[in-house]
């Protein structure tokens, strides 16, 4: 059997974008709006081949809602909106980092293979900047 994995699909947010989607969502999340900035965002919804793609874009730090921005395949994002927070927590207390009703599996019940890969590497990586794993074992 095949695992459970995210989406992945890429996409880039324009800090102008966001700062027009911030004005339209209020004057909360404008009040942010020194935290914006153009970024590649990466769907983290459970693959399921169709549909819409959803990538947090700007969160308060704080559990409660977070700007999301959605888009269609290869396009940039035509849309932006506040969700609340998925609520579900794992047996380990873990939350889940996507919004209330999500579709798909909540994010410890599917795998990312790009944060896979570059947790596994990253000791390398320090390693060859610092020439010691400082915060990583070996």
């Amino acid at each position: 059997m095949l695992g459970r994995y995210v989406c992945g699909a890429k996409s880039v947010v324009h800090d102008s974008a966001l700062l027009d989607a911030l004005t339209e969502l209020g004057e909360y999340w404008l009040a942010h709006q020194d935290r914006v900035e153009s970024q590649t965002v990466t769907c983290k919804l459970e693959h399921s081949g169709s549909g819409p793609h959803w990538a947090v874009v700007l969160g308060d730090g704080e559990w409660g809602s977070a700007v999301w921005a959605v888009w269609m395949g290869n396009q940039e994002p035509d849309s932006f909106a506040e969700l609340a927070d998925c609520p579900a927590l794992s047996d380990n207390e873990t939350p889940c980092g996507l919004f209330l009703l999500h579709p798909g599996g909540h994010t410890w019940e599917v795998s990312d293979p790009e944060n896979e890969m570059w947790e596994a590497i990253a000791p390398a990586l320090y390693y060859a900047q610092f020439g010691h794993y400082g915060p990583f074992t070996t």
